[in-house]
Formats: C-alpha cells, sequence, structure tokens
C-alpha cells in the first residue's frame, strides 16, 4: 500500500481546490439609478411665457407731446363787408387819407367806427375837439396810407379796415406768440397781396429791417 502524503502537506491544498470550485458569493447589487427629474408644467412653461412679452417701445417712456401752440386772441383775416360801402363814397383805395375831400372823409370816419368795434368817434378824437391830433388818429391815418393803400386781398381787389380788425380795435394778440407768428403767416403774408403787384411779404409791413415796432420806429409816431 503506498504512503499517502503527509496530511500537513495536503490539508491545505484541498481547502485551495474546494474554494476554487465553490460557488462564489455574487456582487454586491449596485444602486438603483434614479430617472431624470421631469420638468413640471409650470418650470416648462416660464420660458416661453418671459418670451412672449413684448419689448418696452420707446413711446411708452417717451416724454409726453408740447401739445398745441396757444393761438391766443388773434383775429383772422376775413372778406371786407364795408369795402362796397367805402366804394360808394367815391373812395379810390389809392389816395392818402389826407388828400381825401373833407366832406368825403366825415362820411368815411362812420365806417371807421364800425369797423373797429368803437362806440363813438371818441376811439380816436378827443370830444368837443376834432381837430386835436391824438396818437390814435395818426396810427389810423397810417394804416391807411400803408395798408389800405398798400395792400390788397388775394384776389388783388381792395380792403377796408373791417377786413383785418373785424370789429376789434386790437385784432392781434401779442400776449400770444404762437398764435401771433402762426396767423402772420396763414393771414397777413398768405391772404394779402401787393397793390403794386411787388411779390408779398412780410416787409411789406415791415419794412426790410424786419423792424416789430411799425408805428414808433418806421410811421414816427410816438408810443404815447
Amino acid at each position: 500500500m503506498p504512503r499517502l502524503p503527509h496530511l500537513s502537506i495536503v490539508a491545505p491544498v484541498l481547502l485551495a481546490i474546494v474554494a476554487a470550485c465553490g460557488t462564489a458569493a455574487p456582487p454586491p447589487p449596485s444602486p438603483p439609478t434614479e430617472p431624470p427629474p421631469v420638468a413640471s408644467a409650470t418650470a416648462s412653461a416660464a420660458p416661453s411665457a418671459v418670451a412672449a412679452q413684448p419689448a418696452p417701445t420707446a413711446s411708452a417712456s417717451a416724454a409726453p407731446s408740447a401739445g398745441p401752440p396757444n393761438m391766443g386772441n388773434n383775429t383772422p383775416i376775413q372778406a371786407s363787408v364795408l369795402v362796397a360801402d367805402a366804394k360808394k363814397l367815391g373812395i379810390d383805395f389809392k389816395t392818402p387819407l389826407a388828400k381825401v375831400p373833407f366832406g368825403t372823409k366825415k362820411k368815411l370816419m362812420p365806417l371807421f367806427v364800425k369797423a373797429l368795434g368803437y362806440e363813438s368817434c371818441n376811439g380816436c378824437h378827443v370830444e368837443g375837439d376834432f381837430q386835436k391830433e391824438t396818437r390814435n388818429m395818426k396810427v389810423a391815418r397810417g394804416m391807411w396810407d400803408h395798408f389800405v393803400v398798400g395792400l390788397r386781398d388775394a384776389q388783388g381787389a381792395p380792403m377796408f379796415c373791417d377786413a383785418c380788425h373785424n370789429g376789434k380795435a386790437h385784432p392781434l394778440d401779442r400776449s400770444a406768440m404762437d398764435g401771433l407768428k402762426r396767423i402772420m403767416e396763414t393771414d397777413y403774408q398768405g391772404k394779402l397781396t401787393r397793390a403794386d403787384k411787388k411779390p408779398h411779404d412780410c416787409s411789406a409791413c415791415h419794412g426790410e429791417a424786419a423792424e416789430l415796432k411799425i408805428f414808433e420806429k418806421l410811421w414816427g409816431i410816438a408810443d404815447k
């Protein structure tokens, strides 16, 4: 009978074989993977809602407009009503007032009163002394000589004082400069022509130097 190897040598080898052939322990389970978070309807809609908002326009932050100009109480030029009555007196609208016959001039005075909205001749004359010179007499004489004689309407026909005054002694409102400038362009330049057929512009009334104080600077009438 053969002699077996010493047990101290065989035992370790058998244990190694058994360990190698035995069932291996299963690996520890891997942790379960979590599914990616699903975006909520509110979260997914937020970007589109922000994008849908319109960008602010420049007009939203712009300053408010200045508004319409102040036209004031300026009187527009109208077709003259009294020019027909003046023609009946024999006025030819080419003669300076100082050269109009005295009898004709006396008949003309009531038309001045009506055109300027006065109650009587005292708007220009001193009561009881019609021969005494007043500032308004000088202004009326200058307006006749420069405007009635020198200007015509858009069709070239003569005009009387009511075309500009229309029942007002002061038809221009100098407290409203926007309106005054506008009516000078639209009416006093746009609706008038010159009797001498020359081009009509501001110089017809204000001179070549565009003098604003017509009475004092151009006509030599004292302010008071």
